[in-house]
């Protein structure tokens, strides 16, 4: 019994840490009064409205696409399994991430210019429950890329998490080389 009890104390230790350093980034723009009805994969939501919502910051895999596909995102730097398996997984993590209370939708005050929106018409988004953000935590669990084509106010920090995962070997990164 003892083993249990230690694997799950650990489990919370380590969410508790993430939960944490999610908590030093303030919202950077607006809050939006779009709702959250579901989600597509770990880094695109549903919209109430029927529009989708981009998580600001993040590249998961993309889960309708082939391995092989997503493959070719990372550019041969993970395996193909490993960044596969990772992007349902931070599907499951989004999925449970906005059923919690005080969720909010942020927009980034450095995408004001374009309305907010990304090439493919997409809401772009911070997503907060309460202090803790979807977004860094992705980063910060290795179930994530960081996105480096656009710009946006967390760009350092968001490029110290995936660093830090890399390190930690979490996530994606488990068997990155």
């Amino acid at each position: 019994m003892k083993p249990l009890w230690c694997f799950w104390f650990l489990v919370g230790l380590i969410a508790a840490s993430s939960s944490a350093e999610a908590q030093t980034l303030k919202e950077p723009g607006r809050v939006l009064s779009e709702k959250v009805t579901g989600v597509a994969d770990g880094d695109t939501l549903r919209l109430e409205d029927g529009r989708e919502a981009q998580l600001i910051g993040v590249d998961c895999a993309e889960l309708q696409l082939t391995s092989e596909d997503n493959f070719k995102v990372v550019e041969n730097k993970l395996s193909q399994p490993d960044y596969a398996s990772q992007g349902q997984k931070a599907r499951d993590y989004a999925e449970e991430f906005i059923k919690r209370p005080n969720l909010r939708l942020v927009a980034d005050s450095q995408h004001d210019d374009a309305g907010n929106q990304d090439h493919l018409n997409r809401t772009l988004v911070y997503v907060y429950a309460g202090p803790e953000m979807l977004n860094a935590t992705l980063l910060q669990q290795g179930l994530c890329l960081r996105e480096v084509e656009i710009r946006y106010t967390y760009l350092e920090e968001f490029r110290q998490y995936e660093d830090s995962a890399k390190q930690a070997k979490k996530g994606i990164w488990e068997k990155a080389s």
